[in-house]
């Protein structure tokens, strides 16, 4: 709630800005370690950030971070994966969110990244709603 209390509760936008800032400016961008997939939770980033320190992640966990807050405060959310190569293997991931009939790309990765900034380029896509029946929905696409 502090992140969005001076946002007006009816823009979506303002709000979803206000989380934007606040991953994008307070946690630092890393690859993960050689040849592992590393997840890291919301509550362990957070943790992290109220303890005063700087977490480090990387796309996925930014997206995670990202979506969790925005979904917390009902706004509905996407996980959008892409590839920006020619034999179209999936290089990064970032967040989308929903606000009056549109969706908006949420890229908190780079420090020069706008609110609502979508890199151009795209080879492949794929993008899964966050529901509330994701995880199960997800199983059953074989994930």
């Amino acid at each position: 709630q502090q992140l969005i209390k001076y946002s007006s509760p009816e823009n979506h936008l303002e709000e979803a800005k206000a989380i934007f800032l606040y991953v994008r400016n307070n946690i630092r961008y890393t690859n993960d370690p050689d040849g592992i997939e590393l997840l890291q939770m919301p509550e362990l980033l957070l943790g992290i950030l109220d303890g005063g320190d700087v977490p480090a992640a990387d796309c996925d966990d930014m997206t995670m971070i990202g979506l969790s807050l925005l979904k917390s405060i009902g706004i509905p959310v996407a996980i959008k994966s892409v590839s920006y190569t020619p034999d179209q293997e999936f290089t990064h991931v970032y967040g989308m969110f929903y606000n009056n009939g549109t969706w908006y790309p949420f890229d908190a990765v780079r420090k020069s990244n706008v609110f609502g900034f979508e890199q151009q380029g795209i080879t492949r896509e794929i993008t899964f709603e966050i529901r509330d029946d994701f995880p199960y929905w997800l199983l059953q696409l074989g994930m």
